[in-house]
Formats: structure tokens, C-alpha cells, sequence
């Protein structure tokens, strides 16, 4: 079942609590301001730990659409895009790219992907979301080649192992404890 934009939020700072600066773009990620410590979100201009933006679509090599205000993603360790609606499938959220990798990693309510060398990894998917849900929202450009001769890395890698979303014991989803 898809993850409310809440719960993504949520799981997101878990994530970004272990950082020692962050700085929020515009939209969904300034709502992560409320669940952080306030030492750790910075407006100021220069080295970060991560920057994180709202995408509607990334691309395979890690260019965001809309494209991030100028200058906020400049001197960030780590680009993370927080994304929200993925699962109504009106347009593929993960694209193939061309140019130069910018690694990221993207939190939407499906799932948690890494955009790296090897291709776009998934590190998490939401509870009860398989990766097969998550293969049928990509650009048919953006799925595994199918060809025998293809050498270049698949677009969607899907560990055997990979990891579900955490869910508490009360039932709610991705606390901060």
C-alpha cells in the first residue's frame, strides 16, 4: 500500500536526523522543517550534508524536473528528492537519462531508490508495494533491456533482499523513534 506524503516525510528525516546540516528547496521539503531539529536546517550558502528538493520526474542519471532554484544543491554531499502522487501514474516518475550521473536518492510513497553508477537501485519499498507496482509507473525506457547483447547496466535494480519500510507496533508507519 502506497505511503501517505506525510509518512515519506517522516521516514525521510528519520534519515536526515543523523546529518549535521541539511538545506530544505521549496514545496514538500520545507514541510521537513517541522520534523527536525532546528540546528540542523540551514539557509546559508556552502558545504551541506544534503539538499533535498521536490521532483516530479528523475531521470536514470539523476537530472530533476523542475529543475532545483539555483544554488541549492551547489556544495551538497547528497541530493535527496522527495517526491509525492508516483502511484496515480499519470506521467512515469523515473526516466532514462543522458550526460553525466548525478547520484541521488528519491523518497516517494512506493519506495526508496538510489540513482548511482549501477543504475537505479531500490533500497526500500513502501509495506505490501512490490517491485513489479513500482516497474509499471516507469518510462518503458527506463526498464531492464530485455536483449541478450545489452551491456550496460539494467535502469531498475531490485535486490532479492531488499528492504520493506519500517512499521511500528501501533501500526503507524515510519515514526521518528
Amino acid at each position: 500500500m502506497p505511503l501517505a506524503a506525510d509518512e515519506v516525510l517522516t521516514r525521510l528525516a528519520r534519515e536526515l536526523r543523523t546529518l549535521r546540516s541539511v538545506r530544505l528547496g521549496p514545496g514538500l521539503p520545507e514541510r521537513l522543517a517541522a520534523l527536525l531539529p532546528r540546528a540542523l536546517v540551514t539557509r546559508r550558502a556552502g558545504p551541506v550534508d544534503a539538499c533535498v528538493v521536490a521532483a516530479t520526474q528523475v531521470s536514470t542519471t539523476g537530472a530533476v524536473v523542475p529543475e532545483p532554484p539555483r544554488g541549492l544543491c551547489e556544495g551538497a554531499r547528497r541530493t535527496l528528492v522527495v517526491m509525492s502522487d508516483v502511484a496515480r501514474g499519470a506521467a512515469p516518475f523515473l526516466t532514462a537519462g543522458a550526460g553525466r550521473l548525478r547520484p541521488l536518492s528519491l523518497y516517494c510513497e512506493l519506495a526508496v531508490i538510489d540513482v548511482c553508477a549501477d543504475g537505479a537501485v531500490v533500497r526500500e519499498l513502501a509495506p505490501g508495494v512490490s517491485a513489479r507496482q513500482v516497474q509499471a509507473l516507469l518510462d518503458g525506457s527506463a526498464t531492464p533491456a530485455a536483449t541478450e547483447g545489452d551491456r550496460g547496466p539494467p535502469a531498475l535494480l531490485v535486490p532479492a533482499n531488499v528492504a520493506e519500510m519500517r512499521v511500528l507496533r501501533d501500526g503507524s508507519r515510519h515514526g521518528l523513534a
